[in-house]
């Protein structure tokens, strides 16, 4: 993907939460820009799994950080929440898929387009 494509693309995550993880890693936003360039691979980009997910069983959140993972049950519902916050603009859409490596082991998406 041409830097130029990348720079336009930045400009979809939130600026508040590129702030918010300068100022939590210690560094500076163009660091975390610079970040998020290198998880793109070709014309995709790979949202990472953030610190916080939900299943239907659970009472409470399960804290990935302190935890490591999550278990989903054959027949659950989970909710996980990304590392990354995007806004994505009223003309312009974004598909969420899942890898398939993660397909395959009988997960499934159901998230499809997103739009504002």
């Amino acid at each position: 993907m041409l830097e130029t494509q990348k720079e336009k693309i930045i400009r979809f995550f939130d600026e508040d939460w590129i702030k918010e993880v300068a100022r939590k890693e210690g560094c500076n936003e163009e660091k975390v820009k610079e970040d998020i360039k290198n998880h793109f691979k070709g014309i995709t980009y790979d949202l990472r799994l953030g610190e916080e997910a939900f299943t239907s069983t659970s009472k409470e959140s399960i804290n990935l950080r302190e935890k490591g993972s999550v278990e989903i049950e054959p027949g659950e519902t989970a909710l996980l929440m990304t590392y990354e916050k995007v806004r994505i603009p009223e003309d312009y859409m974004a598909f969420l898929s899942l890898k398939t490596k993660h397909a395959a082991k009988g997960l499934i998406n159901i998230s499809g387009f997103q739009s504002l």
